[in-house]
This record gives structure tokens, C-alpha cells and sequence, in this order.
């Protein structure tokens, strides 16, 4: 739990909106929501001077309070725990003299009273800052206060619809324990789409050692080092391979699996899967060979996924050459480019939860010599992407890149050209009176579709011209100015019926 300085804020501010439909489940909740509140910022803190608007994005993990919060810019990761509480359940919480206003500005619909309670379900995690203060984020969930008789953690997972509203929030510490930043937002009503979890600080308590095969004699470390990666921290592997005692004249080996903890997609709840994408940066710091520098040798590596106690591993592995940082990707890698034919991980919607992973692995085939290899990995970065919508892309494409679809609510460009780049983007429904605006929620890159009748967004003009659009069955072109660059806001200015 928070401290109770900020009970007012990171307690009370849960009952601002509307209802959260979540996940009633114990496994990785990735969420995203805009700043709303910013209660305290003295200057100082990760996130001081960030606007209110800005959407923030991330995951935390109920098991073990670990998880990750970004604004777009800065990304922090946490664990559990410094003084956050992990998961806690509150029975029957009381509304105050201090928390009142707060109830009556933020969510007047409750018609809460001082004495009121309400019961909540706390899910934080926390870690030290660079300026060796303590930041803390995490997960409000509010209920009706006869939801829990007790205040057991066996509470969780709750029944999502028993859920009033729900809100992420952060506090941070100076390194006194004074607090220099409080604030939060309500979280989006719905989590679509891609789930996309990122590592770029390697903290050893979010990884363990799925499997380890080694030779009887070979050895190997690992952890977290906090300067040369690509860049700041990264995970640092050593692999030692001696001289075989043991059955002389033999190979000795060393084969490593790695797996990521708190990543997990479930497809009974989120849905079956239509592909993976994946990227990481590595590199080989040094390989010796009895104590020699070489640069003709390599260590091997793929990409991993778990599920239902079995690793799977991604066909057309590759080794690691490279002596400074490279990116290695793999993207649209379905069921069967996992394992071998028989054994193939169950990407459909009856599937068991799935995590994430590598292999590192050296072989020493020499008979006199010691072989050492020293290798890191940095920025992993998994996209899971959901048969649904995957589906819808693929609608959108048989009309052609460059056509976008609105439902009524949401405008979906597929492909937007914007400076050399292009990008798949969403676009929320915000307003129709006195004038049409969206708000930009969401895009992602994509490749050239090889079109030249595309959407384009003009820097110089901040037009963005969107040539057919579907509406109802009728194609529309499209024009939308950028008005406000903060909240990313567009106003329509300009609609044309396309003839048939």
C-alpha cells in the first residue's frame, strides 16, 4: 500500500469513472491510460513536468509485483518490494474529510458521503531511482463494500464484473523518504490488440533459469550489469567450456535457457494467437581460448517460447558473430515455426498461457584448450499479436492499404506515411458538435505498402489527407488538421463523397 500521506490520493482517487472491465485472472496485466491527476510534483522526479493527457502504458505481474510503466519517453521498471505492498486487498475502506472532495470532483455519479467504504484491491511494486529515492507504481481496483468479508490476498482474482472503476498511479520518494510526485489516471475501459512486453533493464529478480544442460565439468553466470548496454543495463552471460577430464577426447557443452518472468499471454483469455514478433539487441563481449582472444568463433542463440512446462524454440536459430551491438528480429512467427512437427506450441483459444525467452548455448570441441565466452542481450521486445486483429488488418488490406474503415467510434488507418515512415494508426471519436474531432490512441510501424494513393500526414501544414475512407459502405475523402500536438487532437476540415 501506499503511505498514508497519500491515502487521499493513491486509495480514494480509484473511484474516478467509469467501470474497468479486467481480467479476472492471476496472470500479467498489461494496461494504459492518460494522466489525469497530478496531485504533488516538487521537481525532481521521473515523471515531473509530465503533462496532464500524456498516455502512460505497461504491465505489472499480481504474483510478484514486478512490472514496467512508460510515458512514451521514460520507461521504469519495478519489483517487489522496497515498501510497496505487492497485492493487497482493503476491506472496507472509509471515506474522510480529506478524501471527500475528491470523491465529489472526480466522481460525483457515486454520491459518496463521508463514512462511506468501499472495498480495493491494490496491485504495486516499486524500485530505488538514480537519485537513490524510492519510486512506486501500481493498479487500484474499487468494489461495492460487501465485495470482501476479509482482507486475504485469496481474493484475487475478483470477478471483473463486481469491479467500480479501476486507476493506475505513481509516487515517488526523494532519497529523505519525502515524497516529490503523486499522480495517476483512470484506466481504458478495454485492452485490444497487440500485447507488446519490453526489457531493457534485465533486473535478475524478473528472470530465472528455465533449464541449464552442461557438460560435468562446464559453468556458467549470469545477471544484470548496469553500464554497457545498448544502452545503461543489460544481462551479461559467461560461458566457461574446460578441457573434458571427465571422458577425454569429448566435447564439452553448455546450453542455457533463459526465460522472462511476469510475461505471460493467455489465449483463453485474450485470444488465440496469430503471430509473435520479436526483437533483442546482443552482442559477444570476448570468447578466449585457452586464454586467447578469438574472432572466428560464435555462440548460439534462439529465440524461446514456454508453455504448459515445455520450451519451444524458434526454427531457423542463428548465432551471435557480432562484437558490438546488434539487432536481431523475427517477426509473423506462427505456431508451426515453434518446435518440430508433433511437438508445436497451441497458439488457439484453448491453449495454456505462454511466456517468453532465449537460448545461449557453446559447444568446445578442442581437446587441450579452455574455451570462454562472454555475451550479453539488451531491449527484448515481444509483440503478440491476436487472431481478431489480425483478422481486421487483413480486411482492411483486401480493400487496399490505403483505405480506412470508421465503426462509428474508432477511425483505423492502416497505413500512414508521415516523414520516410510508415505507420498503422487508430484514431478515437472524441466529439461531433461543434466540430468533428479524434484523438490519436494508438499506431505502430509497418512497411511500405509499395501504394501511392496512401493516407499522408504534412508536417509543414499539420494536414493530415486521408484519400478513402469507408463510412457505412460509402467512401469518403478525407482531410484532418493537427491542433493540439500535446493531446495529439484532429479536427476535420475537409469531407468529399468518393464516387463509385
Amino acid at each position: 500500500m501506499i503511505s498514508p500521506r497519500n491515502q487521499i490520493f493513491g486509495v480514494v482517487i480509484t473511484i474516478l469513472g467509469l467501470v474497468y472491465a479486467v481480467q479476472g485472472s492471476a496472470q500479467q496485466i498489461n494496461f494504459s491510460g492518460q494522466l489525469d491527476l497530478v496531485v504533488e510534483d516538487l521537481g525532481g522526479a521521473v515523471y515531473s513536468g509530465v503533462q496532464i493527457g500524456t498516455a502512460f502504458s505497461g504491465f505489472i505481474d499480481p504474483n510478484t509485483g514486478s512490472g514496467q510503466i512508460s510515458d512514451g519517453t521514460t520507461l521504469t521498471s519495478v519489483g517487489c518490494c522496497i515498501a510497496a505492498g505487492g497485492l493487497g486487498v482493503t476491506d472496507n475502506d472509509i471515506v474522510d474529510s480529506d478524501s471527500i472532495d475528491i470523491f465529489t470532483a472526480f466522481a460525483p455519479q457515486l454520491g459518496a458521503q463521508i463514512g462511506d467504504s468501499f472495498d480495493l484491491i491494490d496491485i504495486e511494486g516499486d524500485a530505488t531511482t538514480t537519485t537513490n529515492g524510492r519510486i512506486e507504481f501500481g493498479l487500484s481496483y474499487v468494489f461495492p463494500p460487501d465485495t470482501f468479508t476479509n482482507e486475504s490476498v485469496d481474493n484475487y482474482p475478483f470477478d471483473p464484473a463486481e469491479v467500480l472503476t479501476a486507476i493506475f498511479f505513481i509516487v515517488e520518494e526523494d532519497q529523505n523518504g519525502e515524497e516529490i510526485y503523486t499522480a495517476g489516471g483512470l484506466l481504458d475501459m478495454t485492452q485490444e490488440g497487440p500485447v507488446t512486453f519490453i526489457d531493457t533493464e534485465f533486473l535478475d529478480m524478473n528472470w530465472e533459469i528455465f533449464l541449464a544442460s552442461l557438460s560435468q565439468e562446464s559453468s556458467h553466470t549470469f545477471g544484470q550489469q548496469a553500464a554497457g548496454g545498448n544502452p545503461g543495463a543489460y544481462r551479461e552471460m559467461t560461458h566457461t567450456n574446460p578441457v573434458n577430464t571427465v571422458e577425454p577426447g569429448m566435447s564439452t557443452f553448455v546450453n542455457i535457457l533463459h526465460r522472462r518472468l511476469g510475461w505471460e499471454y493467455n489465449p483463453a483469455v485474450s485470444g488465440a494467437i496469430d503471430h509473435i514478433d520479436m526483437a533483442m539487441d546482443r552482442k559477444i563481449f570476448s570468447i578466449t581460448s585457452g586464454g586467447i582472444p578469438q574472432f572466428n568463433l560464435a555462440v548460439g542463440h534462439v529465440f524461446r517460447i514456454y508453455q504448459d512446462g515445455a520450451a519451444y524454440f524458434a526454427t531457423d536459430g542463428v548465432t551471435i558473430t557480432d562484437y558490438e551491438w546488434e539487432t536481431h528480429s523475427r517477426v509473423a512467427l506462427r505456431a508451426e515455426d515453434f518446435g518440430s512437427p508433433g511437438n508445436r506450441p497451441d497458439f488457439s483459444a484453448s491453449g495454456a498461457p505462454i511466456s517468453f525467452g532465449f537460448t545461449r548455448s557453446n559447444t568446445n570441441t578442442a581437446q587441450s584448450v579452455e574455451v570462454v565466452s562472454v555475451h550479453g542481450v539488451d531491449n527484448f521486445v515481444v509483440t503478440v499479436v491476436p487472431v481478431d486483429y489480425s483478422d481486421q488488418h487483413q480486411h482492411d488490406e483486401e480493400d487496399g492499404a490505403g483505405v480506412g474503415v470508421f465503426d462509428g467510434s474508432m477511425l483505423r488507418l492502416p497505413v500512414v506515411a508521415v516523414d520516410g515512415s510508415y505507420l498503422s494508426v487508430d484514431f478515437e471519436l472524441l466529439s461531433v458538435e461543434p466540430t468533428v474531432r479524434f484523438e490519436l490512441t494508438g499506431f505502430e510501424a509497418v512497411s511500405d505498402p509499395g501504394e501511392e494513393n496512401i493516407p499522408a500526414f504534412d508536417f509543414g501544414t499539420l494536414i493530415l489527407d486521408v484519400p478513402e475512407v469507408i463510412v457505412d459502405s460509402l467512401r469518403y475523402h478525407v482531410q484532418f488538421m493537427l491542433i493540439d500536438s500535446d493531446q495529439l487532437l484532429f479536427e476535420l476540415i475537409f469531407a468529399e463523397l468518393v464516387e463509385p
